[in-house]
């Protein structure tokens, strides 16, 4: 018989069912909250960060690097272009316990100027999550 996750067994099982449901997206959110301080970080932990980040100037982007920026054993690489000094890719890689979260956000650049993000990814290995986000619609409202 066809039993899709999304049907709530019933009784015991159900309940089961529910409680882990209720886990997974308790874990999920704690995920995205220790995220966004690496994402959307304040001008002081911005200091802090490239206080402590080596810098390659060598390409044609700035590759700043900087591990323990929040928690020991973390990393965050921003990925700026030289010529316009925008943000063009963040990734990092961070614990929440014992648990790797890694996770990365790329930039657009439109035409009138704007960089804006265009996709942000998140991946939790050891409970087997993952999310991704696009956004596609935003340059046509823009215009």
């Amino acid at each position: 018989m066809f039993n899709p996750i999304w049907i709530k067994k019933p009784g015991i099982r159900g309940n089961i069912q529910e409680n882990k449901a209720e886990e997974m997206a308790d874990y999920y959110g704690k995920a995205l909250q220790q995220s966004a301080q690496y994402l959307f970080m304040s001008k002081g932990d911005l200091v802090d960060f490239f206080d402590k980040a080596k810098i390659d100037e060598t390409g044609e982007d700035l590759v700043v690097a900087a591990k323990d920026v929040y928690v020991k054993g973390d990393e965050l690489i921003l990925t700026v272009e030289k010529k316009t000094m925008l943000l063009k890719k963040q990734q990092y890689k961070t614990l929440m316990g014992a648990d790797p979260v890694n996770g990365d956000m790329t930039y657009k650049k439109y035409d009138n100027g704007l960089n804006t993000v265009s996709n942000m990814n998140i991946s939790m290995p050891a409970k087997k999550l993952s999310g991704k986000a696009t956004n596609y619609d935003f340059a046509k409202k823009l215009q």
